[in-house]
């Protein structure tokens, strides 16, 4: 009965052992992806990229297209670092402050003056 019960036992560590390390993959999967995604995204800024945040909000109707994705790049990598810290918390069963990293995001972004034209 006691081999039994401890051979049951080892299964079901084994199978719990076994989640737990898919879980871990997951998020590694994930945060990778994240990493190459935020790592595209900080290639588009530039070495520009302070100058280009500066004209958007000193003039922002002088933005050109090239500026317009740069300044798109810049809100974009923002936006997924939010993310990023979401799917820790939703693979990693964690608590985050994915909450309030998304609201300090989007303040960043609205924070901009925005123009009729639509960026």
């Amino acid at each position: 009965m006691a081999t039994c019960a401890a051979v049951i036992i080892g299964i079901i560590l084994v199978v719990y052992e076994l989640g737990q390390t898919r879980r871990i993959a997951f998020t590694e999967m994930a945060q990778e992806a994240m990493s190459e995604l935020n790592l595209r995204e900080t290639t588009l800024f530039g070495e520009e990229a302070a100058a280009t945040i500066a004209k958007a909000c000193i003039s922002p109707a002088d933005l050109s297209d090239s500026e317009k994705v740069v300044l798109d790049s810049v809100f974009s990598a923002q936006i997924n670092f939010a993310v990023r810290i979401k799917l820790l918390e939703d693979t990693g069963g964690i608590d985050t402050i994915w909450r309030t990293n998304v609201q300090q995001a989007v303040d960043y972004i609205n924070a901009f003056p925005k123009e009729k034209h639509g960026w």
